[in-house]
C-alpha cells in the first residue's frame, strides 16, 4: 500500500535584491499556482547528504513583464521507490511553503532563494519546484554502519561515502554518479576488507588528526563499530598518517566497484556540448544536447507541453586559477534561454528512445542576453531544463567569451599518449596550436605561462578538476610575444604521471576528459582545444 503523507513548513527567504519595473499586475498569484508565469532558470540540492543533515535548497530565475507578484513558492520531494531486500517501496511528498516574503517576487525581476529542506529519512528523493517539472535528485546517505567511510571537502575531488554492514548489504555514493550504488558483498570480501583495518592498525589511530586550520585538503572520517571496537577517525588527509591514507584509498577503490557493478537507475541521461568553446564577444555558438539510452528496454518521455527542453546560460564571474570554470563563490546569474518568449501547445508530447538510440538537438545561442545585451567576457555555463515526467541528469558544460581576441585565426588540438593504460602510468599531453588563417598572428604573453592541461571526470554533476597542470606551480613574469606564420603549428608537451593534485593515484576503470588551452595569464582562454577521452584500466 502506497502511502501519501503531507507536511507543511516553511522554508525560503529572499537573498537578493529584487527591483522593481514597471508594467505589472497587481494582483498576487495564490500558493497553488505559485510559479505561474516565473522563468526558473535552475534549482541547486546537493546530490548527497548524510542523515541527520538538511539539505540546503537554491531557485533562481526571473519574473517576465506582465506577471502576478509572487509570494510563495513550493517545493516537492518525493521519494523514489528501491528494490533493495527488506525494503518496501512507498512514496512519500513533502510539500514545502515558504513564508509570506516582505518583498514579494515582482515582474521584470531576477531572484535568488535559498533555504533549507527537513532532516528526511535515508533514501533516494527528487526534489521538484511545483509546477515546472524542475528537478534534481537527492540522496540521503545512512549515517551509522559496520563500516562506515566518508571524504568530503575538495573542489577537486567528488565526495564520496560508503557504510557496509555485518550481513555484507553495502550502500556507496561519489559526487557525480547520479545514483547511490547498492550491492551483497560475500564472505570473501568482507573478511579481506576486515583485513585492511588490521593492516592499518586502526584500533591504534588517534582518533583525530586535525589542527585549527580549515582542513588542507578531503576531511577523512573513517569508523568501524563491530563487537571487538566502536571506533571513529577523522582526519585532516595531509595531516592523516600512511596507513589510514592507505585504508582510505582502498575503500574508494572500494566505492568504485560497488558503483561499476550498479545498474544506473536513470537510463536516459544528457549530455551538453558547445562549438566552439570559447569565443570573441558576440560570435555564435552551437548548443546541442543529446539524450542517449543507456538502458536495456526502450523508455518513453512524456512531457506536458510540445516543449522538449529548454537550454540555459548562466554566468558566474571566472576564477583566476582556472578561467574555464565559473567562480562559486559568485551567485549564477540567468543570461539566456532558448525558450524566452517563446509559447508552447498546452499538449502532452512524448518522446521515446530504443536501446542505444541517442536523440540530439541543436539551437543557436548569438552571444547576446535575453534583453539583446551582448554578453560580457568571462566564464559562463550551460545547463538544459527537460521538462519530463522522469529525471533525466544533465552535466553543465562550459563556455568562455572572450574580449579582444588576438588568437584569431589560430586552431587547437589536442593528443595524449597513451589513450588506455593502467593506474598511476605516465601520459605525455601535447596542445598543438595551428595559425589556419593566411595572415601572421602575434601573441603577447604576460608571464612564462602560454597553455594549461586539466584533466576531469565527465560523470561529475559538477563542473571541476580533478587536476589542473598550473595550479601550485610558479611562473616568471616575463612579457614576451609569440608569433605563427600562415599554417605554422607550435606544440606544447608536458607529462603527467597519472596521479592526482595530492599525489593520489586517479581512481581506475573510469573514463576521463583532457582539456587543453592557449592562454595569456589572468585572462580567459584564447583557443580551447575540444576534450579529448582516455581510459585508466585496472590492473
Amino acid at each position: 500500500m502506497r502511502k501519501r503523507i503531507t507536511h507543511y513548513g516553511t522554508l525560503f527567504q529572499i537573498m537578493g535584491v529584487i527591483l522593481l519595473l514597471a508594467g505589472c499586475s497587481s494582483e498576487s498569484v495564490p500558493p497553488t499556482e505559485s510559479t505561474a508565469g516565473l522563468l526558473i532558470g535552475g534549482v541547486r540540492v546537493p546530490e548527497v547528504v548524510v542523515e541527520g543533515e538538511s539539505a540546503s535548497v537554491t531557485v533562481w530565475g526571473t519574473s517576465p513583464q506582465g506577471t502576478r507578484a509572487v509570494e510563495t513558492l513550493l517545493i516537492q520531494v518525493v521519494n523514489q521507490p528501491t528494490e533493495g531486500p527488506g525494503e518496501e517501496p512507498g512514496e512519500i511528498s513533502v510539500s514545502l511553503a515558504a513564508d509570506p516574503l516582505s518583498r514579494p517576487i515582482r515582474c521584470g525581476t531576477t531572484f535568488e532563494i535559498t533555504g533549507e529542506l527537513p532532516v528526511l529519512e535515508p533514501g533516494d528523493y527528487v526534489v521538484e519546484i511545483a509546477g515546472t517539472h524542475r528537478r534534481q535528485m537527492l540522496h540521503v546517505f545512512p549515517r551509522e554502519g559496520w563500516i562506515w567511510y566518508r571524504a568530503i571537502g575538495d573542489p577537486r575531488v567528488p565526495d564520496e561515502g560508503l557504510r557496509i554492514l555485518q550481513n555484507g548489504r553495502t550502500m556507496a555514493y561519489r559526487e557525480g554518479a547520479a545514483r547511490l550504488g547498492r550491492i551483497q558483498l560475500g564472505e570473501e570480501r568482507l573478511d579481506r576488507i576486515i583485513t585492511w583495518f588490521r593492516e592499518a592498525r586502526f584500533g591504534e589511530l588517534n582518533d583525530f588528526y586535525l589542527d585549527e586550520e580549515p582542513p588542507h585538503g578531503r576531511l577523512l572520517e573513517v569508523a568501524l563499530h563491530d563487537g571487538e571496537m566502536r571506533k571513529r577517525v577523522l582526519a585532516d588527509e595531509a595531516l592523516a598518517p600512511e596507513p589510514l591514507k592507505v585504508l582510505a584509498a582502498r575503500l574508494s577503490d572500494l566505492i568504485s566497484y560497488v558503483l561499476s557493478d550498479m545498474a544506473d537507475p536513470h537510463a536516459v541521461v544528457a549530455s551538453l556540448s558547445v562549438e566552439p568553446p570559447a569565443g570573441e564577444m558576440g560570435s555564435h555558438r552551437r548548443l546541442k544536447l543529446s539524450l542517449a539510452n543507456h538502458g536495456a528496454e526502450s523508455v518513453t518521455l512524456t512531457f506536458p507541453t510540445t516543449q522538449l527542453y529548454d537550454l540555459i546560460i548562466l554566468r558566474g564571474g571566472p576564477q583566476p586559477a582556472d578561467p574555464m570554470l565559473p567562480d562559486p563563490s559568485t551567485p549564477d546569474l540567468l543570461i539566456w534561454n532558448w525558450a524566452h518568449a517563446m509559447e508552447f501547445s498546452q499538449v502532452i508530447t512524448t518522446l521515446s528512445l530504443e536501446p542505444g538510440a541517442v536523440r540530439s538537438f541543436e539551437e543557436t545561442w548569438e552571444g547576446c542576453s535575453n534583453a539583446g545585451d551582448v554578453a560580457d567576457p568571462g566564464g559562463y555555463h550551460l545547463e538544459a531544463r527537460i521538462p519530463a515526467d522522469i529525471p533525466v541528469p544533465v552535466r553543465p558544460a562550459r563556455l568562455v567569451v572572450q574580449s579582444e581576441h588576438p588568437g584569431s585565426g589560430l586552431q587547437a588540438r589536442l593528443s595524449i599518449e597513451p589513450v588506455t593504460g593502467p593506474e598511476g602510468s605516465e601520459r605525455e599531453l601535447t596542445l598543438y596550436v595551428t595559425n589556419s588563417s593566411r595572415e601572421p598572428v602575434s601573441i603577447t604573453f604576460l608571464s612564462t605561462k602560454q597553455y594549461d592541461f586539466a584533466i576531469e571526470d565527465p560523470r561529475m554533476a559538477r563542473p571541476g578538476y580533478l587536476w589542473l597542470w598550473s595550479r601550485g606551480r610558479g611562473f616568471g613574469d616575463v612579457v614576451f610575444t609569440a608569433e605563427w606564420a600562415p599554417g605554422e603549428t607550435k606544440s606544447f608537451t608536458e607529462i603527467w604521471d597519472g596521479a592526482m593534485e595530492d599525489g593520489a593515484a586517479m581512481p581506475a576503470g573510469r573514463r576521463y576528459l583532457l582539456n587543453g588551452w592557449l592562454e595569456v595569464e589572468g585572462h580567459p582562454p584564447l583557443v580551447v582545444a575540444r576534450p579529448v577521452p582516455f581510459t585508466i584500466e585496472r590492473e
